[in-house]
Protein backbone atom coordinates (compact mmCIF):
# COMPACT_ATOMS: atom_id res chain seq x y z
CA UNK A 1 0.00 0.00 0.00
CA UNK A 2 1.76 3.39 -1.14
CA UNK A 3 1.79 5.77 1.50
CA UNK A 4 -0.58 8.44 0.16
CA UNK A 5 -3.13 5.50 0.21
CA UNK A 6 -2.08 4.69 3.95
CA UNK A 7 -2.85 8.37 4.79
CA UNK A 8 -6.42 7.91 3.59
CA UNK A 9 -7.11 5.07 5.23
CA UNK A 10 -5.92 6.26 8.39
CA UNK A 11 -8.27 9.36 7.74
CA UNK A 12 -11.16 7.27 6.55
CA UNK A 13 -10.74 4.55 9.79
CA UNK A 14 -10.69 7.74 12.07
CA UNK A 15 -13.51 9.27 10.54
CA UNK A 16 -15.86 6.07 9.80
CA UNK A 17 -14.80 4.39 13.80
CA UNK A 18 -18.32 4.73 15.47
CA UNK A 19 -20.10 3.64 12.44
CA UNK A 20 -22.22 0.05 13.39
CA UNK A 21 -20.12 -2.42 11.62
CA UNK A 22 -22.58 -6.02 12.74
CA UNK A 23 -23.15 -7.41 9.12
CA UNK A 24 -22.96 -11.21 9.68
CA UNK A 25 -25.62 -13.85 8.64
CA UNK A 26 -25.02 -13.45 4.96
CA UNK A 27 -21.15 -13.67 3.33
CA UNK A 28 -21.25 -12.04 0.11
CA UNK A 29 -18.68 -10.29 -2.60
CA UNK A 30 -19.59 -7.76 -4.87
CA UNK A 31 -17.69 -6.85 -8.21
CA UNK A 32 -16.75 -3.01 -8.28
CA UNK A 33 -15.31 -1.28 -11.68
CA UNK A 34 -13.97 2.23 -12.00
CA UNK A 35 -11.99 4.06 -14.72
CA UNK A 36 -9.58 6.37 -12.09
CA UNK A 37 -5.92 5.00 -12.01
CA UNK A 38 -5.58 3.45 -8.51
CA UNK A 39 -3.05 6.31 -7.21
CA UNK A 40 -5.91 8.85 -8.06
CA UNK A 41 -7.68 10.23 -4.68
CA UNK A 42 -10.96 8.37 -6.47
CA UNK A 43 -8.75 4.97 -7.24
CA UNK A 44 -7.49 5.27 -3.45
CA UNK A 45 -11.01 6.02 -1.25
CA UNK A 46 -12.50 2.99 -3.90
CA UNK A 47 -9.28 0.63 -2.49
CA UNK A 48 -9.91 1.89 1.39
CA UNK A 49 -13.38 1.53 0.97
CA UNK A 50 -13.20 -2.48 0.12
CA UNK A 51 -10.52 -2.81 2.72
CA UNK A 52 -12.61 -0.91 5.77
CA UNK A 53 -15.81 -3.14 4.44
CA UNK A 54 -13.96 -6.59 4.49
CA UNK A 55 -12.61 -5.44 7.82
CA UNK A 56 -15.64 -4.21 9.32
CA UNK A 57 -17.81 -6.83 8.45
CA UNK A 58 -14.72 -10.11 9.15
CA UNK A 59 -14.65 -10.98 5.62
CA UNK A 60 -18.29 -11.68 5.24
CA UNK A 61 -18.54 -8.48 2.73
CA UNK A 62 -16.05 -8.10 -0.12
CA UNK A 63 -15.38 -6.06 -2.91
CA UNK A 64 -13.74 -7.00 -5.67
CA UNK A 65 -12.07 -3.68 -6.86
CA UNK A 66 -11.25 -3.47 -10.97
CA UNK A 67 -9.39 0.01 -11.79
CA UNK A 68 -8.24 1.96 -14.37
CA UNK A 69 -10.98 0.79 -17.05
CA UNK A 70 -9.82 -2.97 -16.76
CA UNK A 71 -13.81 -4.01 -17.18
CA UNK A 72 -14.62 -1.08 -19.59
CA UNK A 73 -14.41 2.42 -20.47
CA UNK A 74 -15.90 5.56 -17.94
CA UNK A 75 -19.13 5.59 -20.20
CA UNK A 76 -19.26 2.14 -20.51
CA UNK A 77 -19.80 1.90 -16.47
CA UNK A 78 -23.78 2.43 -16.48
CA UNK A 79 -24.20 -0.15 -18.81
CA UNK A 80 -22.38 -2.41 -17.26
CA UNK A 81 -24.42 -1.94 -14.25
CA UNK A 82 -27.67 -2.30 -15.67
CA UNK A 83 -26.20 -5.88 -17.51
CA UNK A 84 -25.61 -6.78 -13.84
CA UNK A 85 -22.22 -7.43 -15.34
CA UNK A 86 -20.70 -5.20 -12.59
CA UNK A 87 -22.19 -5.04 -9.21
CA UNK A 88 -20.69 -1.41 -8.38
CA UNK A 89 -19.50 1.10 -10.32
CA UNK A 90 -18.04 4.74 -9.89
CA UNK A 91 -17.42 7.04 -13.18
CA UNK A 92 -18.21 10.47 -14.23
CA UNK A 93 -21.89 12.05 -14.05
CA UNK A 94 -21.58 12.47 -17.73
CA UNK A 95 -21.62 8.45 -18.46
CA UNK A 96 -25.27 9.03 -16.75
CA UNK A 97 -26.99 11.30 -18.89
CA UNK A 98 -28.26 8.98 -21.47
CA UNK A 99 -30.09 7.78 -18.73
CA UNK A 100 -31.04 11.42 -16.75
CA UNK A 101 -30.31 14.20 -19.45
CA UNK A 102 -30.56 16.40 -16.28
CA UNK A 103 -27.31 15.18 -14.84
CA UNK A 104 -25.89 17.64 -17.59
CA UNK A 105 -26.67 20.29 -15.74
CA UNK A 106 -23.01 19.63 -13.82
CA UNK A 107 -21.22 20.57 -16.80
CA UNK A 108 -22.88 23.86 -17.77
CA UNK A 109 -19.88 26.27 -18.52
CA UNK A 110 -19.58 28.79 -14.68
CA UNK A 111 -22.60 26.47 -13.28
CA UNK A 112 -20.08 25.99 -10.22
CA UNK A 113 -17.30 27.23 -9.48
CA UNK A 114 -15.85 25.34 -7.18
CA UNK A 115 -16.58 21.66 -5.20
CA UNK A 116 -18.58 23.44 -2.27
CA UNK A 117 -20.65 24.96 -4.48
CA UNK A 118 -21.50 21.50 -6.59
CA UNK A 119 -21.69 19.52 -3.25
CA UNK A 120 -24.60 22.16 -1.66
CA UNK A 121 -26.75 21.51 -5.41
CA UNK A 122 -25.49 17.26 -4.95
CA UNK A 123 -27.06 17.32 -1.26
CA UNK A 124 -30.59 19.53 -2.38
CA UNK A 125 -33.61 17.23 -2.74
CA UNK A 126 -33.21 17.78 -6.64
CA UNK A 127 -29.57 16.72 -6.53
CA UNK A 128 -30.44 13.49 -4.84
CA UNK A 129 -33.43 13.37 -7.40
CA UNK A 130 -30.88 12.55 -10.25
CA UNK A 131 -29.29 9.88 -8.30
CA UNK A 132 -32.71 8.12 -7.73
CA UNK A 133 -34.20 8.64 -11.48
CA UNK A 134 -31.27 6.01 -12.57
CA UNK A 135 -33.23 3.56 -11.24
CA UNK A 136 -35.05 3.60 -14.40
CA UNK A 137 -31.66 1.78 -16.41
CA UNK A 138 -31.45 -0.99 -13.36
CA UNK A 139 -29.08 1.23 -11.36
CA UNK A 140 -29.39 2.54 -7.69
CA UNK A 141 -27.51 5.57 -7.18
CA UNK A 142 -25.79 5.66 -4.50
CA UNK A 143 -23.14 9.00 -3.93
CA UNK A 144 -21.23 12.04 -5.96
CA UNK A 145 -17.88 12.12 -5.50
CA UNK A 146 -15.73 15.19 -6.91
CA UNK A 147 -13.41 15.18 -9.46
CA UNK A 148 -12.23 18.99 -9.93
CA UNK A 149 -13.14 21.76 -11.62
CA UNK A 150 -11.58 22.35 -15.07
CA UNK A 151 -9.65 26.19 -15.91
CA UNK A 152 -7.06 27.69 -18.49
CA UNK A 153 -3.58 27.38 -18.13
CA UNK A 154 -1.32 29.27 -20.42
CA UNK A 155 2.01 28.81 -21.84
CA UNK A 156 2.28 32.70 -22.39
CA UNK A 157 1.98 35.28 -19.92
CA UNK A 158 -1.70 36.76 -19.65
CA UNK A 159 -2.60 39.56 -17.14
CA UNK A 160 -6.53 39.22 -17.41
CA UNK A 161 -9.12 37.35 -19.79
CA UNK A 162 -9.01 39.52 -22.12
CA UNK A 163 -5.62 38.62 -22.84
CA UNK A 164 -6.65 34.90 -23.85
CA UNK A 165 -8.44 36.33 -27.17
CA UNK A 166 -6.82 34.53 -30.07
CA UNK A 167 -4.97 32.01 -27.91
CA UNK A 168 -5.17 28.48 -29.15
CA UNK A 169 -6.36 26.26 -26.00
CA UNK A 170 -6.30 22.92 -25.81
CA UNK A 171 -10.10 21.02 -24.44
CA UNK A 172 -10.73 17.54 -24.18
CA UNK A 173 -12.58 15.74 -28.03
CA UNK A 174 -16.08 16.14 -27.62
CA UNK A 175 -16.25 18.34 -24.57
CA UNK A 176 -18.68 20.97 -26.40
CA UNK A 177 -19.30 23.10 -23.05
CA UNK A 178 -15.67 23.56 -22.09
CA UNK A 179 -15.04 24.57 -26.31
CA UNK A 180 -17.88 26.95 -25.77
CA UNK A 181 -16.35 28.60 -22.27
CA UNK A 182 -13.21 28.84 -24.36
CA UNK A 183 -15.06 30.76 -27.14
CA UNK A 184 -16.79 32.79 -24.59
CA UNK A 185 -13.27 34.11 -23.36
CA UNK A 186 -12.64 34.86 -26.84
CA UNK A 187 -10.14 32.12 -26.98
CA UNK A 188 -9.83 29.33 -29.80
CA UNK A 189 -10.59 25.06 -28.63
CA UNK A 190 -7.89 22.97 -29.92
CA UNK A 191 -9.60 19.62 -29.47
CA UNK A 192 -6.76 17.26 -28.75
CA UNK A 193 -5.56 14.34 -26.87
CA UNK A 194 -4.20 14.42 -23.16
CA UNK A 195 -1.16 12.01 -24.99
CA UNK A 196 -0.42 14.86 -27.52
CA UNK A 197 -0.58 18.23 -24.79
CA UNK A 198 3.19 18.07 -24.05
CA UNK A 199 4.36 17.77 -26.89
CA UNK A 200 2.00 20.49 -28.57
CA UNK A 201 2.95 23.05 -25.67
CA UNK A 202 6.79 22.66 -26.59
CA UNK A 203 6.14 22.86 -30.13
CA UNK A 204 3.89 25.94 -29.02
CA UNK A 205 1.31 24.95 -31.76
CA UNK A 206 -1.33 25.07 -28.75
CA UNK A 207 -1.06 28.21 -26.33
CA UNK A 208 -2.33 26.79 -23.66
CA UNK A 209 -4.60 24.09 -21.39
CA UNK A 210 -8.12 23.59 -20.29
CA UNK A 211 -7.45 21.03 -17.24
CA UNK A 212 -7.36 20.15 -13.52
CA UNK A 213 -4.57 21.90 -10.91
CA UNK A 214 -3.53 17.91 -11.21
CA UNK A 215 -3.76 17.78 -15.02
CA UNK A 216 -1.73 20.88 -16.07
CA UNK A 217 0.86 19.88 -13.54
CA UNK A 218 1.46 16.68 -14.33
CA UNK A 219 2.62 17.59 -17.68
CA UNK A 220 5.43 19.36 -17.00
CA UNK A 221 5.20 22.22 -19.04
CA UNK A 222 6.05 25.84 -18.53
CA UNK A 223 2.82 27.38 -17.02
CA UNK A 224 3.18 30.96 -17.22
CA UNK A 225 -0.78 31.83 -15.95
CA UNK A 226 -3.41 29.99 -14.44
CA UNK A 227 -6.92 31.68 -15.46
CA UNK A 228 -8.86 31.42 -12.59
CA UNK A 229 -12.23 31.41 -14.36
CA UNK A 230 -13.82 27.42 -13.74
CA UNK A 231 -15.01 26.62 -17.19
CA UNK A 232 -16.59 23.65 -15.92
CA UNK A 233 -17.27 21.34 -12.99
CA UNK A 234 -16.76 17.22 -13.36
CA UNK A 235 -17.80 14.81 -10.77
CA UNK A 236 -18.47 11.19 -10.14
CA UNK A 237 -21.58 8.96 -9.36
CA UNK A 238 -21.19 5.54 -7.17
CA UNK A 239 -23.70 3.87 -8.19
CA UNK A 240 -24.83 -0.01 -7.75
CA UNK A 241 -26.94 -2.40 -9.90
CA UNK A 242 -29.94 -2.62 -8.53
CA UNK A 243 -30.63 -6.45 -8.21
CA UNK A 244 -26.77 -6.41 -6.34
CA UNK A 245 -28.10 -3.90 -3.86
CA UNK A 246 -31.21 -6.19 -3.00
CA UNK A 247 -29.47 -9.05 -1.87
CA UNK A 248 -27.27 -6.91 0.50
CA UNK A 249 -29.04 -7.58 4.27
CA UNK A 250 -29.95 -4.19 5.85
CA UNK A 251 -26.91 -4.45 7.94
CA UNK A 252 -24.57 -4.08 4.80
CA UNK A 253 -26.54 -1.65 3.15
CA UNK A 254 -26.14 0.63 6.15
CA UNK A 255 -22.38 -0.26 6.86
CA UNK A 256 -21.73 0.26 2.20
CA UNK A 257 -23.33 3.76 2.79
CA UNK A 258 -22.06 5.02 5.45
CA UNK A 259 -18.59 4.13 4.94
CA UNK A 260 -19.01 5.68 1.41
CA UNK A 261 -20.19 8.97 2.52
CA UNK A 262 -17.46 9.92 5.08
CA UNK A 263 -15.47 8.19 2.27
CA UNK A 264 -16.48 10.94 0.23
CA UNK A 265 -14.96 13.59 2.16
CA UNK A 266 -12.20 12.18 2.92
CA UNK A 267 -11.12 11.89 -0.23
CA UNK A 268 -12.34 14.98 -1.47
CA UNK A 269 -9.98 16.46 1.18
CA UNK A 270 -7.29 14.50 -0.47
CA UNK A 271 -8.54 15.81 -4.14
CA UNK A 272 -8.09 19.49 -2.82
CA UNK A 273 -4.57 18.40 -1.11
CA UNK A 274 -3.26 16.97 -4.32
CA UNK A 275 -4.32 20.30 -6.30
CA UNK A 276 -2.43 22.57 -3.12
CA UNK A 277 0.76 20.65 -3.98
CA UNK A 278 -0.20 21.16 -7.87
CA UNK A 279 -0.45 25.01 -7.40
CA UNK A 280 2.57 24.97 -4.82
CA UNK A 281 4.55 23.38 -7.85
CA UNK A 282 3.32 25.43 -11.05
CA UNK A 283 3.65 28.87 -8.82
CA UNK A 284 6.88 27.73 -7.82
CA UNK A 285 8.00 27.28 -11.18
CA UNK A 286 6.70 31.17 -12.22
CA UNK A 287 3.07 30.38 -12.69
CA UNK A 288 0.83 33.31 -11.71
CA UNK A 289 -3.04 33.38 -11.07
CA UNK A 290 -4.98 35.49 -12.83
CA UNK A 291 -8.01 36.74 -10.42
CA UNK A 292 -10.97 37.80 -12.97
CA UNK A 293 -14.26 36.73 -14.68
CA UNK A 294 -15.29 36.09 -17.67
CA UNK A 295 -16.61 39.27 -18.70
CA UNK A 296 -19.38 38.36 -20.70
CA UNK A 297 -20.71 35.99 -17.93
CA UNK A 298 -20.46 38.93 -14.80
CA UNK A 299 -24.17 39.91 -15.07
CA UNK A 300 -26.74 37.14 -14.18
CA UNK A 301 -28.90 37.91 -17.31
CA UNK A 302 -26.17 36.61 -19.39
CA UNK A 303 -25.17 33.48 -17.44
CA UNK A 304 -29.25 33.13 -17.51
CA UNK A 305 -29.20 33.09 -21.30
CA UNK A 306 -26.42 30.96 -21.47
CA UNK A 307 -27.87 28.45 -19.12
CA UNK A 308 -31.39 27.79 -21.57
CA UNK A 309 -29.35 28.27 -24.55
CA UNK A 310 -27.01 24.88 -23.07
CA UNK A 311 -29.84 23.37 -21.37
CA UNK A 312 -32.32 23.31 -24.53
CA UNK A 313 -29.26 21.60 -26.04
CA UNK A 314 -28.23 19.26 -23.45
CA UNK A 315 -32.03 18.35 -22.54
CA UNK A 316 -31.97 19.83 -19.43
CA UNK A 317 -35.16 21.03 -17.24
CA UNK A 318 -35.52 24.71 -16.94
CA UNK A 319 -36.25 23.54 -13.09
CA UNK A 320 -33.21 22.52 -12.61
CA UNK A 321 -31.36 24.84 -14.29
CA UNK A 322 -33.04 27.27 -12.04
CA UNK A 323 -32.34 25.22 -8.72
CA UNK A 324 -29.04 24.81 -9.39
CA UNK A 325 -28.14 28.16 -10.25
CA UNK A 326 -29.72 28.86 -6.52
CA UNK A 327 -26.50 27.16 -4.91
CA UNK A 328 -23.87 27.66 -8.09
CA UNK A 329 -23.94 30.20 -10.84
CA UNK A 330 -21.25 32.52 -9.51
CA UNK A 331 -19.97 33.07 -13.34
CA UNK A 332 -16.50 31.94 -12.03
CA UNK A 333 -14.18 34.65 -10.64
CA UNK A 334 -15.83 35.44 -7.66
CA UNK A 335 -14.78 33.19 -5.10
CA UNK A 336 -12.73 34.63 -2.10
CA UNK A 337 -10.49 31.62 -2.54
CA UNK A 338 -7.69 32.26 -5.09
CA UNK A 339 -8.63 28.58 -6.68
CA UNK A 340 -10.45 26.07 -5.68
CA UNK A 341 -8.18 23.76 -2.89
CA UNK A 342 -9.89 25.03 0.17
CA UNK A 343 -10.87 21.74 2.10
CA UNK A 344 -14.57 21.16 2.92
CA UNK A 345 -15.53 17.90 3.89
CA UNK A 346 -18.08 16.57 5.63
CA UNK A 347 -19.83 20.71 6.20
CA UNK A 348 -17.01 21.85 8.07
CA UNK A 349 -14.05 23.86 6.52
CA UNK A 350 -10.37 23.78 7.58
CA UNK A 351 -10.40 27.52 5.70
CA UNK A 352 -12.32 30.90 5.81
CA UNK A 353 -12.84 30.49 1.81
CA UNK A 354 -15.41 27.43 2.06
CA UNK A 355 -18.48 28.62 1.07
CA UNK A 356 -20.65 26.39 3.01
Amino acid sequence: MQLRTAGILLALVTAISGLPVETRGQAIELKLAHPFAPDSPQGEGVAVVADWIQAASSGEFEIEVHAGGQLGSASEIPQLLTDGSIDLGLTFIRAFERIEPDLAVFRMPSMFSDIGTARRFQESETGRSLLDNLKAAGIKGLSYWHVGTTQVFTAKQVFTTADLKGLKIRSLPGDDQVARSLMELGANPVPMSSAEVYTALEAGSIDGVATTLSGAADYDADIYSIVNTPLSYSGAIFASNVDAWERLTEAQKTLLVDVLEKARGVVTDELLKSQETALRQLTGKGATIINAPATSLQTEAARTDLWAQEAAKLGVRPEVVKVASEFGGTGGGNDPCPIDTCRCSDRTCATSCCRN
